[in-house]
């Protein structure tokens, strides 16, 4: 099976959408969005949580806090859980 790696393709979707790639600061508070979320809930909920905060133009730190608060999880110290070998993508061009 062949793919493209994470940066690769996160950068290629946000040069197709017009938008820039979210910065290693952005896509650390995205993934512990997503854990936050699946870890409150339902696995499913992780994403559909992102789609709704980029719908609703929250910056992720800002939504990161926000899930922590519904999940009743107020500690805003936590190690970062980036995925080894996830990076942050580069723009495409």
């Amino acid at each position: 099976m062949s793919g493209l790696a994470g940066g690769d393709w996160t950068a290629g979707l946000a040069s197709a959408l017009g938008v820039p790639p979210p910065t290693p600061e952005e896509l650390a508070d995205l993934l512990e969005l997503a854990g936050v979320a699946a870890h409150a809930s339902e696995r499913w909920a992780a994403p559909l949580s992102c789609w709704l905060v980029a719908r609703a133009g929250m910056a992720p730190a800002e939504a990161l806090a926000l899930a922590r608060r519904l999940a009743g999880d107020d500690d805003p110290v936590r190690p970062l859980t980036v995925p080894r070998g996830a990076r942050a993508p580069r723009p495409a061009g």
